[in-house]
């Protein structure tokens, strides 16, 4: 009887024991919970009122049943523990759930250098496909904010008005797009003291045409009725639209980059990464934005491993860094996707939004240098900088830390030129003035400690540098430029544009000729000169190149071929158009000229040789041919 009892007692003790053991699991995970719901909240209840009761019925369960004061507790106590934090979670929850509509205006009046905008376009999956998470709506803050580009009824938004960011980014009806969590990311990268908002306008369906303003009544009217009503409400011109809410978000931040997702609907199409950059370049001119300082970053569609039907695509989408300057590939690498083979799960979006961010942050990095590093030697990228009058160029000064670790620190020093007058550095740039010239520059890093370091480079501002990084190849396209002793070789891309672009603008009203010595040209390139800022237009004037020899512009008398003269005291862009094909051009010099005769007759000969001999025009003429020739780049008679 005796050993029964011992036996039952045991029985009971293990028991009793078990049972504990399992309440501390529950309870151990049910608080978890409650407090990850706490730290993810945080911000919202400061912000949502309407949380903020409920968030402290929480607070104080999970400060009353915490672990330290739960730490001698019986099984009872601790399932009395448990139940309470699961119902102040779910009542938490229920409030969240609820409150998903409720929206935070921010009234924003004055212009603020640290408001960072980001312009968002494309088709669903910029759009937003998914449908919102209660996690979603969580994590909310003053600084990452959306303008609603449309009235949002449902969400009480107000179009042109700027709320606390969440879902939907687009429009009512729409859901999570990548633009959320690339703002929740990048807020979390970037100091304190900066924001960042959004501004969505895309329309499931489209193709990039949609955003071509040329010609988009007719692609509009060719549209089905449901896209035609989306098209509708951003006024049947969805590219116009943009810009215009653009312009308006300028008045109180600065446009950082741009977003696109867009691909589906003109999958595989070889001509998609044009049509793109025809977009991008007319969005940079449009708003008075640089190409250096506004990048593009372009998403990958739904991946073959993910079971994406469009995947073809990113083999084009891959050759957007080629053909657009500053242009970036965001990779959907891993994203899930949903059941249509086209968009992405909810956790997709989450997970591209996140490396939209990333790769955003990258180009960011070296405008938030650290001043913490030690010293080993401080060098400039280039210890010779070529700029054309009235242009901009980019900086890059290295550090080397004693443990041989390199940064870009160019954000961080302190820029002295020998004359101050020719050049002028703003942010990570050098800025020319209107004169050309030499001078040689300092550039200083101080750290924490205390402990400076400098490094000299010289900077030569002339009219049309063909020295290293004067000619810049990729003004639209990315195309090549090879410097020579003597001139350089450039070779753009099919309807690439290389050249100079003097974003302060150039006057060469004092000028009456711009002589371009051309040693050898193919694929018949042609010049252009603009004097907008705008390379988009199709209103500038425009000369053939010889295949050998000069080419004369009277600036004096540039007429478009719409008939209107170009005004020579505003020139903003000299270029050279590639041409049909992929070919080069080899530039002896280029020069501006006050003579009379911008190309005196040199030599009068009756000796024949083998050089190459052209008319006025730059076509090659017969070897025995008398009259007025070019060869070599000079100007004689045969007789």
């Amino acid at each position: 009887m005796k050993l029964k009892t011992l036996f039952t007692a045991l029985l009971a003790f293990f028991a009793i024991s078990a049972m504990a053991d399992g309440e501390k699991e529950a309870y151990e995970q049910t608080y978890a919970t409650a407090t990850k719901c706490l730290s993810d909240w945080q911000t919202d209840q400061e912000i949502f009122s309407g949380l903020r009761s409920s968030y402290k019925r929480l607070q104080t369960v999970c400060q009353t049943y915490s672990p330290e004061n739960m730490a001698e507790a019986d099984a009872a106590a601790l399932k009395k523990a448990t139940n309470a934090i699961k119902s102040a979670t779910t009542s938490f929850s229920n409030t969240a759930q609820n409150g998903r509509k409720t929206s935070v205006k921010v009234t924003k009046t004055s212009f603020d250098p640290n408001f960072h905008i980001y312009l968002c376009f494309g088709q669903s999956n910029m759009e937003g496909n998914a449908q919102p998470e209660l996690q979603d709506f969580s994590g909310s803050s003053k600084r990452f904010l959306m303008m609603a580009a449309v009235n949002q009824g449902s969400y009480g938004r107000s179009k042109g008005q700027w709320y606390v960011a969440r879902p939907p980014l687009c429009r009512d009806n729409t859901g999570l797009t990548p633009a959320d969590y690339f703002g929740k990311t990048l807020i979390k990268y970037l100091p304190d003291s900066i924001s960042v908002g959004v501004i969505n306008v895309a329309l499931g369906g489209c193709a990039i045409e949609m955003f071509n303003e040329d010609g988009i009544a007719a692609y509009i009217k060719k549209q089905a009725d449901w896209l035609q009503n989306y098209a509708h409400q951003y006024m049947d011109n969805p590219f116009r639209y943009l810009v215009n809410c653009a312009k308006e978000a300028q008045k109180v931040g600065v446009i950082k980059g741009i977003l696109l997702h867009q691909g589906c609907s003109n999958n595989t199409q070889q001509d998609w990464p044009q049509k793109v950059n025809n977009i991008y370049t007319r969005l940079l001119a449009e708003l008075g934005l640089s190409r250096d300082e506004v990048p593009l970053l372009v998403g990958e569609l739904l991946s073959q491993e993910m079971g994406g039907s469009c995947y073809g695509h990113n083999s084009v989408i891959a050759t957007v860094p080629k053909q657009i300057p500053n242009g970036h590939v965001v990779s959907s690498k891993g994203c899930p996707g949903a059941s249509d083979h086209l968009h992405f799960t909810a956790e997709g979006y989450r997970m591209i939004g996140k490396n939209y961010a990333d790769v955003m942050w990258n180009l960011l990095a070296r405008d938030f240098p650290s001043t913490s590093h030690s010293i080993k030697e401080l060098k400039a990228q280039d210890a010779e900088v070529n700029m054309s009058v009235g242009s901009s160029h980019p900086l890059y000064i290295m550090l080397t830390d004693e443990a041989g670790k390199q940064h870009d620190v160019t954000a961080a020093c302190r820029f002295t030129a020998s004359n101050p007058e020719l050049l002028q550095f703003t942010g990570l740039k050098a800025q020319s003035g209107i004169q050309e010239g030499e001078t040689q520059v300092t550039a200083t890093y101080t750290n924490t400690e205390g402990q400076t370091a400098s490094t000299e480079f010289t900077v030569k501002v002339q009219m049309f540098p063909l020295g290293k990084g004067g000619f810049n190849p990729s003004l639209i396209y990315q195309g090549t430029y090879n410097a020579m002793s003597e001139g350089g070789r450039y070779k753009g891309n099919i309807g690439g544009l290389g050249g100079w672009y003097m974003d302060r603008g150039l006057d060469l009203s004092g000028y009456k000729y711009l002589v371009f010595d051309i040693r050898r040209s193919n694929a018949k390139p042609t010049l252009r000169i603009y004097d907008e800022k705008d390379i988009t237009s199709k209103d500038f004037y425009s000369a053939p190149f010889p295949k050998q020899g000069p080419l004369v512009v009277d600036l004096q008398d540039m007429v478009t071929k719409d008939g209107r003269k170009l005004d020579p005291a505003h020139i903003y862009t000299v270029g050279i158009s590639s041409g049909v094909n992929n070919g080069q051009i080899i530039i002896n010099s280029v020069r501006l000229s006050n003579e009379d005769d911008p190309l005196p007759l040199d030599v009068i000969t009756t000796t024949p040789t083998r050089q190459q001999y052209f008319d006025l025009q730059g076509r090659p003429a017969h070897p025995a041919a008398k009259g007025l020739f070019i060869t070599d780049g000079k100007k004689i008679i045969r007789k």
